[in-house]
């Protein structure tokens, strides 16, 4: 890898010093063993609480097939719309059961609606055997949507999650 340019897309910033980046950046003088520690060094941090990033994409990614098949189940849509928020409160009011079952799962695909247009970093800890995801927004804001979709199964209607997410319009990012 000495001095060569690197070609690819990866950007890797360890210790704030870019290491690849796509286009013409030089790469610095490393040995290959030590770039493979550099990158597995950096995908296996550890988020500020506690899951290190790839966990906390893993997790994500199932819970939200997971949801979906539930949405799928009661024939409401899963297309990870802002519109598709109605279906989740739909469903916590006519099958609470189901949705108390699926918190987890509906959390993250609330969240991952309300990212899929204002941006930002989802992390997270697993306390007690519970699923606790904290989603950055662009701005600095923090949102919680597991805790907000239990606060709606338990209290309902007042806390709906359509209004919830339609309040975040507004942070609109992307």
């Amino acid at each position: 890898m000495n001095g060569r340019v690197a070609v690819g897309i990866a950007l890797l910033v360890v210790g704030g010093v870019i290491l690849i980046a796509r286009g013409s950046k030089r790469e610095p003088d490393i040995d290959q063993a030590t770039y493979n520690y550099l990158v597995k060094q950096e995908l296996t941090r550890k988020t500020p609480n506690g899951l290190t990033e790839m966990e906390t994409t893993a997790l994500i990614k199932e819970r939200k097939k997971q949801a979906a098949g539930l949405l799928a189940a009661h024939g409401l849509s899963s297309d990870g719309t802002i519109g598709s928020i109605k279906g989740l409160d739909r469903l916590v009011d006519t099958d609470p059961e189901a949705a108390r079952a699926g918190a987890e799962a509906l959390g993250v695909y609330l969240g991952e609606a309300i990212r899929s247009f204002t941006g930002g970093t989802w992390t997270g800890e697993i306390q007690s055997g519970r699923l606790d995801l904290e989603l950055e927004l662009p701005d600095g804001a923090h949102i919680w949507p597991l805790e907000r979709v239990r606060k709606r199964i338990n209290l309902g209607p007042t806390e709906g999650l359509y209004g919830y997410a339609g309040s975040l319009a507004g942070r609109r990012t992307k």
